[in-house]
């Protein structure tokens, strides 16, 4: 029952997703997990891998919509509940390069984080590391 609710979760986002794209709604805000709010089920495992599953069906998207030639800008902020874990924190910040193959390097610490995390932020360089 599991895989099924994901699955169910994953085409109401490439839904949500498709909508905004076909009514040039340009920036759209995501919830990592598909969730506000963490819950005792929740551990970091369930936590990186609901992650990266969210990720790479936005890249999905991306490369889909690419494909059509047609090119606009379009702004994905990813949020995140804000009493997440350091360890999963950090764990998910190592997933964004990977995904999406950012060619410069990303330094991102604690004490930058906020209850709203775009894809932009985690690319500022933090000049203090």
């Amino acid at each position: 029952w599991y895989q099924r609710r994901v699955r169910v979760l994953l085409m109401g986002l490439k839904n949500a997703l498709k909508l905004a794209s076909e009514n040039n709604i340009d920036t759209l805000t995501i919830p990592l997990f598909l969730a506000h709010e963490l819950d005792p089920t929740m551990d970091h495992g369930w936590c990186v891998r609901r992650a990266e599953v969210v990720l790479k069906c936005v890249k999905g998207f991306m490369i889909e919509v690419g494909s059509t030639g047609t090119i606009t800008s379009r702004t994905f902020q990813f949020i995140m509940p804000k009493k997440i874990p350091e360890r999963t924190f950090q764990a998910i910040r190592m997933l964004i390069p990977s995904i999406f193959r950012v060619p410069c390097p990303m330094v991102l610490d604690q004490s930058s984080r906020k209850k709203t995390l775009t894809i932009q932020e985690l690319y500022i360089h933090d000049s203090t590391t």
